[in-house]
């Protein structure tokens, strides 16, 4: 049994470093007007970026749901592995408060 580490995109880790260490990285949504996008998912830094350097919209964040770190969790716990989920301070954001009731769902096997 391994520990494996499951974070959010506000982590901004590399893909490729995601991908060597096994890191879960469940995205944010980030919103621009009515658009909405999954944080290194449906829209890259750099589009990031030239939307917001050349766009109207001021863009915003929102917390992935609770079903989205369940789906992470379960992956990972399905391979006999344990998790220790890192995210950002639950002052600064909903995302600490939708791991810790996902969590709930796989009990003893998820430190947040």
């Amino acid at each position: 049994m391994a520990v494996r580490v499951v974070t959010d995109s506000t982590s901004d880790l590399p893909a490729t470093m995601a991908s060597e260490y096994g890191i879960e990285v469940v995205p944010l949504n980030v919103h621009f007007g009515d658009s909405v996008f999954k944080d290194g998912v449906d829209i890259t830094t750099d589009q990031f970026f030239d939307k917001l350097i050349n766009g109207d919209e001021f863009p915003s964040t929102s917390q992935p749901s609770m079903g989205e770190f369940v789906e992470a969790y379960e992956r990972i716990s399905e391979e006999g592995d344990e998790v220790v989920s890192v995210h950002l301070s639950s002052k600064l954001s909903g995302t600490y408060n939708s791991a810790e009731q996902a969590s709930k769902h796989l009990e003893g096997k998820i430190k947040i």
